[in-house]
């Protein structure tokens, strides 16, 4: 999520089929992360699906978990399909 960006174009790049979202932080060793790495998905759920209703909540979690994994190395991963 940039904080720089209008959120009209935030909403948007949610929409978006293709898109998806991820953190681009990481652990550190001062022990103080930066808060993206541990604040996007928080905002994820409590903004753009709960209260604008932006995506459904079966959406956004493929946008952060299987979507991501399959373009990466992680393809090989078992994901859980839908009963």
């Amino acid at each position: 999520m940039y904080y720089h960006m209008d959120d009209r174009d935030v909403e948007q790049v949610i929409r978006y089929p293709h898109s998806l979202i991820a953190s681009d932080s990481l652990h550190c060793e001062t022990g103080k992360p930066h808060p993206r790495l541990y604040g996007i998905f928080p905002r994820l759920f409590a903004e753009y699906v709960r209260k604008r209703r932006l995506l459904g909540l079966e959406e956004a979690v493929r946008k952060v978990t299987s979507f991501p994994a399959a373009g990466s190395m992680l393809r090989a991963a078992r994901s859980i399909e839908p009963a």
